[in-house]
């Protein structure tokens, strides 16, 4: 059977074949291919490695970015639970420790499948960044704490200022942890604002009185000759700025512009409760006194009710011809009645008293009228106790009243004299008869009354000072003339 290569009998190595050349490159050039084909082995076999050191060497670049941003997120809670407790610094370091052990419990576990190069790599990065976080912290906290000191001094040295202790003030500043040139801007800065402070709670504590306030612009405004200010300044310290006194005088003659504006409106309501006889003199006065209407409105409203009171009284007719209001009344008050046999005078009885006193308090007359006729009415009233008798001389139906009595009552009418320029016509003569009804009765039912009980009477029904104020203080529609 042929075979393509027939086998050489009786060879030996090294020896050739008759009739063969023997090439000697060809022999190199097959062991120069196996010589590449190792050396391409060695390359790619090198290559992979150097790809797993690349990508290991990767993998824990991420495992140490990992750890580094989350220990700058630790910071940044750190400094989150300091912005929310500004005043609760002390707390601020245990709350950092307990922060601080929970992340590392984390980074122990985060660590645990890593190389040993990497643990221990990314345990020198966390003793640096340690050592200077506790660093910062600390220089953060020391700020804090005594920004918080300086503040609580700064506190107290105002306290001392709105109280008047200008050295206490400045005593207190000069603790300060501050440097010379911080302590002196702020003194000054502090003097400014709390005499400003000081200056605008003055100003709005002073009641509605344009005297004070223009007393107080006076004293804001005063300087010596060299053109210092006099208050509201510390010596050689500083005070309230030029700026801020135009500022407080503007307020101040804001003030007195909004004064001039009530003032006035009250005047003009004042005029026509005049005018309809719901005030009088004494209201300007007392208008005048409490500053709510000023002197020359009061004494032009007072010229004004003088004429026309003067008017009214000497003002006999009106233009009709008819008696003129005050005519009318003051008419019916003259000796009510003569008795043509007898030529005695017959005063009221109680229904025209009530007439009369109805007559004066629904009169459209001024208010001084009103008293002054309510003075004629009293002086009527005092005439007919004077006989010891009432609306008579004498006749059969009169009511004869005793000393202690009149006495009584004659003292009341000159009460209630004085209470008429406070209270009006209406509301006296209302008192007036309501006390003669009790007066009355008191007599009528106790006519062996001794002088202690006429006193208890007195001072308990009559004259205690909360019954008169109740009785003088009662409205127009409480009060019952026809009675």
């Amino acid at each position: 059977m042929p075979r393509l290569f027939e086998p050489v009998r009786n060879a030996t190595i090294g020896a050739t074949a008759p009739g063969v050349q023997v090439n000697p490159n060809a022999r190199n050039a097959e062991f120069q291919a196996q010589a590449n084909i190792g050396r391409a082995v060695s390359q790619i076999g090198g290559m992979i490695d150097a790809y797993e050191q690349r990508k290991q060497d990767h993998i824990n670049e991420g495992i140490l970015a990992d750890q580094e941003a989350k220990r700058i997120d630790l910071e940044s809670q750190i400094q989150q639970y300091m912005d929310q407790n500004p005043d609760d610094i002390r707390s601020w370091g245990l709350e950092r420790q307990r922060m601080l052990e929970g992340y590392k419990e984390l980074r122990e576990k985060d660590l645990e499948n890593a190389g040993p190069d990497v643990k221990n790599l990314d345990k020198l990065r966390m003793q640096q960044w340690e050592a200077q976080s506790a660093a910062r912290f600390r220089v953060v906290q020391n700020k804090a704490l005594i920004s918080k000191a300086n503040a609580q001094i700064e506190g107290l040295a105002q306290l001392k200022l709105r109280q008047g202790d200008h050295e206490g003030f400045l005593q207190e500043m000069e603790k300060l942890d501050a440097t010379p040139e911080q302590k002196e801007q702020k003194i000054r800065r502090g003097l400014e604002e709390g005499l400003y402070n000081m200056g605008e709670i003055e100003l709005y504590s002073l009641p509605e009185d344009e005297d004070l306030i223009n007393e107080y612009i006076e004293n804001l405004t005063a300087t010596d000759k060299d053109g210092n200010y006099l208050n509201m300044e510390v010596e050689g310290r500083g005070g309230i700025s030029w700026g801020g006194r135009t500022q407080l005088e503007k307020m101040a003659k804001a003030r007195i512009r909004t004064i001039h504006r009530n003032q006035t409106s009250t005047a003009v309501k004042l005029s026509r409760d005049l005018e309809k006889g719901d005030a009088g003199e004494l209201d300007i006065d007392n208008a005048i006194f409490n500053k709510e209407i000023s002197k020359d409105d009061g004494e032009a409203l007072k010229t004004v009710i003088k004429a026309q009171t003067e008017f009214e009284k000497f003002t006999e007719t009106d233009a009709y011809g008819d008696k003129t209001e005050y005519k009318a009344i003051k008419d019916d008050m003259a000796p009510w009645m003569v008795l043509a046999w007898t030529g005695q005078v017959r005063q009221p009885y109680d229904g025209k008293y009530k007439e009369i006193l109805d007559s004066i308090v629904t009169s459209d007359l001024t208010r001084d009228s009103k008293i002054q006729l309510m003075n004629d009415y009293f002086d009527l009233k005092a005439s007919d106790l004077s006989d010891m008798q009432e609306e008579g001389t004498g006749w059969i139906f009169d009511r004869d009243i005793t000393p202690p009595e009149q006495e009584m009552r004659t003292n009341l009418i000159e009460t209630y004299r004085e209470l008429l320029p406070r209270y009006g016509a209406l509301s006296v003569g209302q008192m007036s008869m309501n006390h003669e009804k009790m007066i009355r009765q008191f007599f009528d039912n106790n006519p062996k009354a001794t002088y202690e009980d006429v006193q208890a009477f007195l001072k308990d029904k009559i004259t205690n000072p909360m019954i008169l104020e109740l009785m003088a203080g009662a409205s127009e529609s409480t009060i019952d003339l026809s009675r």
